[in-house]
């Protein structure tokens, strides 16, 4: 692990070619070091509710809070913020009416009414609203050179903790013992609960590092690597998807497929402003096709030889018999499902779970996933809509995908406009843009800090100014 004194000298080194405040500098730099990583072992030393030991969380509160204080800034609402606020005001009045309607419609689950268990998403929508504040802030007064050396340390960091795994996987005598070493706090021990054979880099598990590939690492080392960055970032390039194989994991494949698609698109000068939109409009369009034939079908769109279908096409992705996939799977019928029933503004994020028993097929009851049974029986109390896209089409229905949608297609404008200035960091966004699609179907979810995802989007903020 990196060593608290060397990481906040180099990150406070680009003082001179940023506007933040020395504090404020180094939590930024430790957000986006840490967004995608495991759960630091002081946060879960601490007794506190899971949720709150979220290094997103806390690392975008720290930085709130020396932005209005050490700063003593007034922290306008920028213009990233001004974009999103129609979602975040519409998200907070339709979840609070929607619970309200439903309100002695359903049974209770655990002891929670609606208006109870809609707490949680509400909680969530204000901390993304502030989130998304933070992160372009913070990037408006934040030079290129300034972010180059936080995430080239990252990428540092990525590939020594990823190389001694891969290592210790292929049997290489004293790379566990190295690894040890890196293992500070037991912070990565879920390499050892796969008995070393599955790479899970900086990650909590093997499936989470698709956000720090696919989101960051990757694209982050193509566009250096096409915009003169060196030798260096291209054999960085080639090492990562190296890692990446060794995680046997779908959802790492699925995104670094995203990613290739996305670079190639990039450098053949195929996805522009337009080519996003256009890509982005192809995607809304099939997802109402979809929406369509549920309504259409009355629900029965996820049948046994659909799944059947999907096993044989994408293998584990629809394999009814993997329990993991089946509980997966059975959040996102659930949530299309509900989109059937509310189309309009959905039902809250946070209320799906008191749909969750009268939607789910036989075949995922069948699969014997002791989560869908704990899910069933309320143990692990009210589920919200799981995954990020799923999660808004049910939660904040058309209305809500809309107002999305238009702070997504707000921050394309605003990485068009200014693509001189960002540099390879246009490329980045456009392709990391892109890798968000598998990301947050599969691999994140709206509730739980996605910050990874708000700062891709964001970027086009970079060096802005106010």
């Amino acid at each position: 692990m990196l060593k608290g004194a060397h990481f906040e000298s180099d990150v406070i080194k680009a003082r001179n070619d940023q506007r933040l405040g020395k504090v404020t500098s180094l939590f930024f730099a430790l957000l986006v070091f840490f967004s995608t990583t495991a759960t630091l072992p002081l946060l879960n030393s601490l007794t506190l509710p899971g949720f709150v030991r979220n290094n997103g969380l806390v690392l975008t509160g720290l930085t709130f809070l020396s932005i209005l204080v050490v700063e003593k800034s007034n922290l306008k609402l920028n213009r990233f913020f001004g974009a999103f606020a129609p979602f975040l005001i519409a998200g907070l009045v339709t979840s609070i009416g929607m619970a309200i309607l439903l309100t002695g419609e359903v049974d209770t689950i655990a002891g929670e009414t609606p208006l109870d268990s809609i707490l949680s998403g509400l909680i969530w929508l204000l901390f993304n609203g502030i989130a998304i504040l933070v992160i372009s802030y913070c990037y408006s007064r934040c030079t290129p050179s300034f972010l180059n050396r936080i995430l080239d340390i990252f990428l540092l960091f990525v590939l020594i903790v990823s190389a001694v795994q891969a290592l210790a996987m292929l049997g290489i005598p004293g790379f566990s013992a190295v690894f040890e070493l890196l293992n500070v706090g037991d912070w990565l021990s879920t390499f050892k609960s796969v008995s070393f054979g599955r790479l899970v880099g900086v990650c909590s598990e093997p499936s989470a590092m698709s956000m720090t590939l696919g989101l960051l690492c990757l694209p982050y080392c193509y566009s250096r690597f096409v915009h003169g960055g060196g030798i260096r970032y291209g054999i960085s390039l080639l090492l990562l998807l190296v890692f990446a194989l060794m995680t046997k994991s779908t959802t790492v494949y699925v995104t670094v497929a995203f990613f290739v698609v996305g670079s190639f698109l990039v450098s053949s000068g195929t996805l522009k402003s337009k080519g996003l939109l256009a890509a982005l409009t192809v995607v809304i369009a099939i997802a109402c096709i979809a929406f369509l034939i549920v309504l259409v079908t009355g629900g029965d769109l996820v049948s046994k030889e659909m799944s059947d279908v999907l096993e044989s096409v994408l293998g584990k992705i629809g394999d009814v018999s993997n329990q993991s996939t089946a509980y997966r799977n059975s959040t996102i019928i659930n949530d299309l499902e509900i989109f059937k029933d509310y189309p309009l503004f959905g039902v809250g994020d946070g209320n799906q779970g008191y749909f969750y028993s009268q939607n789910i097929p036989s075949w995922v009851i069948s699969s014997g996933s002791t989560e869908v049974l704990d899910a069933l029986s309320g143990s692990i109390g009210v589920l919200n809509g799981g995954a990020f896209i799923p999660s808004l089409v049910s939660g904040y229905g058309l209305l809500g995908c809309m107002l999305f949608g238009s702070w997504i297609c707000f921050c394309i404008r605003r990485a068009v406009i200014r693509k001189k200035e960002l540099g390879c960091y246009y490329d980045m966004f456009l392709i990391s843009a892109f890798a968000c699609i598998p990301v947050c179907w599969m691999a994140t979810s709206f509730q739980g800090a996605p910050i990874a995802v708000f700062l891709v989007f964001c970027l086009p903020a970079l060096g802005e100014g106010e």
